[in-house]
């Protein structure tokens, strides 16, 4: 339970942090992926109905000891 406050504490600043960056045409969608670390691989995909001319996502990962973080930001454009 611990590590699900974590990951929303994490998602929450984060969303907070980009809305400061001032794109008032876009809505963002913050996840947040938090395990431990044991030497396994870790694979993710996301799907989404977007537009590829204005809409984008990007990734942020952190390992640390056996610990292992996985941010990703989706930016959809709306008018």
């Amino acid at each position: 339970e611990e590590v699900g406050d974590f990951a929303r504490e994490a998602c929450e600043a984060i969303q907070a942090a980009v809305k400061d960056l001032g794109y008032t045409r876009y809505k963002f969608i913050v996840q947040c992926q938090i395990g431990e670390n044991h030497g396994q691989a870790l694979r993710t995909a996301s799907r989404c109905l977007w537009s590829p001319e204005s809409d984008v996502s990007v990734s942020a990962s952190f390992v640390k000891g056996r610990c292992f973080a996985v941010a990703t930001v989706f930016c959809l454009y709306h008018e």
